[in-house]
């Protein structure tokens, strides 16, 4: 926690300067650690946050991106008398939290499809079992497969079941389902 008033005042501008560089230092180290360091990343934009208070109170108003800490100081003094209806202008400022939040963006991955073979019938370990369905008129003997053990390729008519551990698909009559080249479940009429 740095308290304004007590800084050097023809160097607190630096100082502060200091810490949001050293905060930027360690925005770009957590890119890296992250597994961002890439030789195409660029960082598309970096904003800074100063939490602020009045010495002695234990709530901080947030000032996002200061271009001065006069600005930020000020800044907070508006926010302070919007939200409390009052700013003590006289009274000492500390910083209490200095943040970076770097947005860092790298190309787009090249997908590549899977050989797709022609349309065949899912392999038997697919197969979960057979169930009684209601097609919304009558109960129907139905295929219902694990949706993990289809394999690009696999077509196959409705009615059938596909079940999975997020979602359930139900193909009715005259639908056809077939996995394409990226794993995608493609039913068609």
């Amino acid at each position: 926690m740095a308290h304004l008033d007590q800084l050097n005042p023809r160097n607190r501008t630096n100082q502060v300067a200091g810490l949001l560089a050293n905060a930027l230092s360690v925005s770009e180290m957590a890119c890296i650690l992250v597994g961002h360091a890439h030789p195409h990343l660029a960082v598309g934009r970096r904003q800074t946050h100063l939490d602020l208070r009045y010495v002695g109170q234990s709530t901080e108003l947030t000032v996002s991106a200061p271009r001065t800490l006069e600005e930020a100081v000020e800044t907070f003094h508006q926010r302070h008398e919007h939200r409390y209806g009052f700013a003590a202008r006289q009274d000492p400022v500390e910083v209490v939290t200095v943040r970076v939040v770097a947005v860092g963006t790298t190309p787009k991955p090249r997908l590549v499809s899977a050989v797709v073979p022609a349309n065949r019938a899912p392999e038997s370990r697919a197969l979960r079992e057979r169930r009684e369905v209601y097609d919304g008129s009558a109960f129907v003997d139905t295929p219902v497969y694990g949706r993990t053990e289809l394999r690009p390729g696999d077509a196959f008519d409705g009615p059938a079941v596909i079940e999975q551990y997020d979602a359930t698909t139900y193909v009715g009559p005259g639908w056809h389902a077939q996995v394409d080249g990226f794993g995608n479940l493609v039913l068609e009429r």
